[in-house]
């Protein structure tokens, strides 16, 4: 079970998997994230498109589609700041975080954000909340200090990002605290 501050029990990575595995068996074989400007879309892809048209094509045209600025989610923090998730690319947002720090997940980022007191030096804003994982009987065994960085302003600082929307950059990385990438079970939470 994964324990969430200020939310009801989580499934297990496992029950998680098993829905995975179930896609697998009827020949998905992937999940695909497909920013637009309000959300992102799940698709999975079955076996024969990915044969019909190749692996590569596919991977090309989902990457020349999204832009840096393209917001994927939202968040609302609590002093009512909007914090986006964008695309981004490898200098911020969802690409720059996601794979340098194993956050895949947008629920993870929009919980921080709406329950951490944020903390604020000019237009930067951080958040921190600590995670909690227990195995059985609501034992704890890992926690993980997730720390997010974000931009209230609709510029970076040194001024080589401007959102075109007029809304803020958001969220520029997250990580977890003391640890090279967050733990699985905090990537696969879910709300």
């Amino acid at each position: 079970m994964i324990i969430v501050p200020g939310t009801k029990r989580c499934d297990s990575p496992e029950t998680i998997n098993k829905g995975w595995e179930s896609m697998k068996q009827n020949g998905f074989v992937g999940v695909f994230t497909l920013p637009t400007s309000t959300r992102s879309r799940l698709l999975a892809l079955p076996t024969a498109l990915l044969t019909a048209f190749g692996a590569a094509t596919l991977s090309a045209g989902f990457a020349d589609a999204a832009n840096w600025y393209d917001i994927l989610a939202e968040a609302t923090d609590a002093t009512n700041v909007i914090i986006p998730i964008r695309t981004g690319n490898a200098d911020l947002g969802f690409d720059h975080y996601t794979q340098k720090h194993n956050l895949t997940k947008y629920y993870v980022i929009q919980h921080a954000i709406r329950t951490a007191k944020p903390k604020t030096s000019g237009a930067r804003v951080e958040y921190l909340v600590e995670f909690k994982h227990a195995k059985s009987r609501g034992k704890v065994d890992d926690r993980a200090t997730l720390h997010i960085v974000a931009q209230a302003a609709t510029r970076t600082d040194d001024g080589k990002y401007k959102t075109t929307d007029n809304k803020n950059i958001g969220v520029i990385t997250a990580y977890c605290e003391g640890r090279n990438t967050c733990p699985d079970w905090l990537r696969d939470l879910s709300g």
